[in-house]
């Protein structure tokens, strides 16, 4: 099962052209069965883009708008093939830094329940460091239920650091040398997943052949779908 992150820049690329037509059509080729995008910018425009994006992965649509308001509204979505059993909107807003959202979703994997947690977080490691307490102590309210967390993290910390931190001691997170921004030429490994428990993780990599659509790489991810109905079975 394919998750995907990515930062689609408010669908300007990297050319500066505005065009959300080739964010669709790069989401219907690599074919993620979740899908969670951040920077997603509706307030220049009135159509639904986020309809148009949900059609090439959905049919299922968490929205956290950020900013904005009604139909025009700055944040992030999380787009799912599997029904989306619950969800809520966390509010990790800083002092007076960018808004920032947590979209805390599970997800019905063929029987099997999966929390996925979205998000983007700040520039600064102090507003960071309060959105990392909140984000653990949202996932280690429910240990038992597996869990995905992905998005922009704006971090580089060591994996193995990163995903303790955020999840606890069985988590496994994706690579630092998974370079995703910028993404003409990769140096930060700014998106990240990480699993509970790691076995979740089974591969993950940056798409350098999306370069040109947004200033960052998209990050995929294979889930072990083995693993995951094993602890549904073991949990029962």
């Amino acid at each position: 099962m394919k998750f995907l992150s990515w930062n689609v820049h408010g669908f300007v690329g990297g050319d500066g052209v505005y065009d959300p037509d080739r964010i669709a059509d790069a989401l219907g080729a690599l074919a993620p069965a979740v899908a969670a995008l951040q920077e997603i910018d509706l307030r220049q425009t009135n159509i639904d883009l986020v309809a148009q994006l949900n059609a090439v992965v959905g049919p299922h649509c968490v929205s956290a708008p950020a900013m904005g308001s009604g139909g025009q509204w700055y944040g992030q979505v999380l787009l799912s093939r599997y029904p989306v059993v619950r969800h809520k909107i966390h509010d990790l807003s800083f002092n007076d830094a960018e808004p920032r959202r947590l979209i805390d979703a599970v997800l019905d994997i063929g029987g099997s329940m999966l929390r996925v947690l979205a998000t983007h977080l700040g520039l600064k490691r102090r507003e960071r460091a309060y959105q990392f307490e909140i984000i653990r102590s949202i996932a280690m309210a429910d240990p038992s239920m597996p869990v995905v967390l992905l998005g922009d993290m704006n971090e580089w910390l060591p994996a193995p650091r990163l995903a303790r931190r955020l999840l606890g001691a069985s988590a496994q997170g994706t690579s630092p040398v998974m370079r995703t921004f910028p993404a003409k030429l990769p140096i930060f490994p700014l998106d990240r997943m990480i699993a509970r428990p790691g076995a979740l993780l089974e591969s993950a990599h940056a798409v350098t052949r999306e370069r040109q659509l947004s200033d960052h790489l998209p990050l995929m991810a294979q889930l072990n779908m083995d693993a995951l109905h094993a602890m549904s079975q073991d949990a029962v």
